[in-house]
């Protein structure tokens, strides 16, 4: 068994401040109970940690050396990590999300089952869409036939509660997705006929 020093001492020799330890044999028999009661020395175990009069945990120094040696493994497996992550941004292109915004807007149900929707707009497209609800609604409806955002349609369909905009915001995605279907299937299956 060992002490703990809690306030400054001298034992023999050798002066012995707050937090230090005190092997058994500096302190003599006759002298253990007073200090102890006056609050000098604490009794330390070796299953026991010692605390400190601030109230830390002491450590021996291999307990010291594992502990300090596992925070270390612990920062080198995260800051791997976090080079691994660097390393994959730096190979998205670096303009892909300059100035976009995500907004995000409540979609069909309620309560338990409304869900949202998150859309990325960039700074044009929400000006676009603002300028639209701020119009009456027969020029927003005009307005929209001219929208080729479907991220802006989606917008207007969901937030402006106007039926006349939120049918014109539908008829022109619709438009849209049968523009985008026809050139995205153009060309397929056909063969070059002879005009004779």
């Amino acid at each position: 068994m060992s002490f703990l020093c809690k306030k400054a001492l001298t034992l023999g020799t050798k002066r012995y401040e707050p937090g230090n330890e005190i092997p058994e044999e500096a302190v003599l028999s006759s002298r253990k109970r007073a200090l102890i009661a006056h609050g000098y020395i604490a009794e330390m175990n070796v299953e026991q940690k010692a605390v400190a009069p601030d109230g830390a945990t002491l450590f021996t120094q291999e307990e010291l050396e594992a502990k300090v040696a596992e925070a270390v493994s612990e920062i080198k497996k995260e800051l791997e990590e976090a080079q691994q992550y660097v390393a994959e941004l730096k190979e998205t292109d670096p303009g892909a999300y300059d100035g976009v915004v995500i907004v995000s807007i409540g979609t069909a149900g309620e309560g338990e089952n409304e869900q949202a929707m998150a859309l990325p707009l960039k700074p044009e497209e929400l000006q676009q869409a603002f300028a639209i609800m701020q119009l009456n609604a027969e020029d927003g409806a005009k307005e929209i036939a001219n929208v080729v955002s479907e991220n802006v349609l989606i917008l207007l369909h969901a937030v402006d509660s106007r039926s006349t905009i939120k049918k014109a915001a539908k008829t022109q995605a619709d438009t849209l997705s049968t523009i985008n279907g026809n050139l995205d299937g153009a060309g397929a299956g056909n063969a070059p006929t002879d005009p004779k």
